[in-house]
């Protein structure tokens, strides 16, 4: 295979690894790892100097996943906010409901 042939396929697979790291369906660390680890595979196979792009890859997996962690942790606080906001409506009405009855 002629160098630009190589250059197009390893151009491609970058692209194709970029494209999958950055879409809102990779939501998996091992996901996107072993994804990673396939695309370098292939790279390899064709002799591609990958190194500044795998720095890359590894900060977009590192910056996507602290993203995903933080989603996760807002969504638990969302969710803590909601029971703490349904527990103090519930007493509420059990208080309002023992005045009625003291009545």
């Amino acid at each position: 295979m002629d160098e630009k042939s190589k250059k197009e396929v390893t151009d491609g697979v970058k692209s194709k690894l970029v494209s999958q790291l950055t879409s809102e369906t990779t939501t998996s660390l091992d996901g996107m790892v072993n994804f990673a680890n396939s695309a370098f595979t292939m790279l390899n196979l064709f002799g591609a100097d990958y190194g500044s792009f795998y720095n890359d890859v590894k900060d977009l997996i590192k910056h996507k996943y602290d993203l995903l962690t933080a989603d996760r942790k807002l969504d638990m606080l969302s969710v803590s906010g909601l029971e703490g906001k349904y527990l103090d409506a519930v007493t509420k009405e059990e208080q309002c409901v023992k005045g009625d009855e003291q009545k």
